[in-house]
């Protein structure tokens, strides 16, 4: 039997779980969700507290139904913002706090309905208000009424049009080609990605080097075909893995090296297949493996075009 056969069947074989969490507290209903507590229905993220029904969190705090939102707090319905506080219905947004229905404004303080803006305060819809004119204004506005919360987003959806904004949203960056890149360098076709470095064919990753087509990857370094996974290091090909390193072809494997062809292991090393070798055999044999899989050019395929669809 060879190796895809026998890969194939130990995958099926072996129980797994339904959501995947690691080192939550009361963080019920949440899938791919690490080091977070207190929240609920979270998707995709890590180091979030209090917060609910969120797609990709970074480091939230008290924030709800966001896409994308990275150090922010008390935020609420926003799509792709960055320390930001207090805001509600924003996208694109950065440094920001007690801003409303914004598009593209970065370092603004209270402002509402506002497109472009840069280091402003007291607007509504990109006209300038004093302090006291900006409370007036705000508290005749029903945001509460569906009639009036359309109206004011038909509003902000006429400002975009009018105002040019960039291309690649882009903090901190040096050669980088992508989108929503922040901090980071050397970056080629990376999307969502902060703090990263010498990556290409990347999405939603932090802190990551020396890496390539992944996803969902944090803490990591020399890592190719693989999503998602924390702490991983010279990894290839591998699935829903944490704290291992000299894996390939692993799936839902933890706090392991040196693994190849392996379900589910936790605290394991040297193995192929889930069995146990002495260490010089293990290298030998992963060895012959290899060269097999490259002589039928299956060596670089990722596990679902190896083994076919896994769910």
């Amino acid at each position: 039997m060879d190796f895809i056969t026998e890969f194939k069947e130990l995958l099926f074989k072996t129980p797994t779980y339904n959501l995947r969490t690691v080192h939550n507290t009361n963080c019920p209903y949440n899938h791919m969700l690490s080091y977070s507590k207190d929240s609920y229905m979270c998707f995709g993220g890590y180091k979030c507290e209090d917060c609910g029904y969120c797609h990709y969190p970074n480091q939230l705090r008290d924030c709800w139904d966001t896409y994308f939102a990275i150090k922010c707090e008390l935020c609420y319905e926003c799509v792709s913002i960055t320390s930001c506080y207090n805001c509600d219905f924003c996208n694109e947004c950065i440094n920001c706090s007690d801003c409303r229905f914004c598009y593209d404004c970065k370092g603004c303080k209270k402002c509402f309905g506002c497109v472009g803006l840069r280091q402003k305060e007291y607007y509504i819809f990109n006209k300038p208000y004093s302090k006291e004119e900006y409370v007036q204004k705000i508290s005749e506005l029903d945001i509460k009424n569906p009639t009036s919360k359309n109206e004011i987003e038909k509003i902000v959806e006429h400002l975009i049009e009018q105002y040019p904004h960039v291309a690649s949203v882009q903090t901190n960056t040096q050669n980088c080609i992508g989108d929503h890149i922040i901090n980071s360098k050397n970056c080629y076709w990376a999307f969502a990605s902060t703090e990263s470095e010498d990556l290409c064919y990347v999405f939603h990753n932090d802190k990551l080097k020396d890496s390539c087509d992944t996803d969902l990857m944090a803490a990591s370094e020399l890592i190719y075909e693989s999503t998602p996974g924390y702490d991983l290091y010279n990894c290839n090909f591998c699935l829903e893995c944490g704290n291992t390193k000299n894996a390939e072809y692993c799936v839902r494997c933890f706090n392991s090296h040196d693994l190849f062809g392996c379900v589910g292991r936790d605290h394991a090393e040297f193995q192929i297949l889930n069995k146990q070798y002495p260490k010089e055999k293990y290298f030998k044999l992963v060895a012959d493996i290899k060269n097999k899989l490259r002589a039928g050019k299956k060596y670089t395929n990722w596990l679902p075009d190896v083994v076919g669809k896994i769910d």
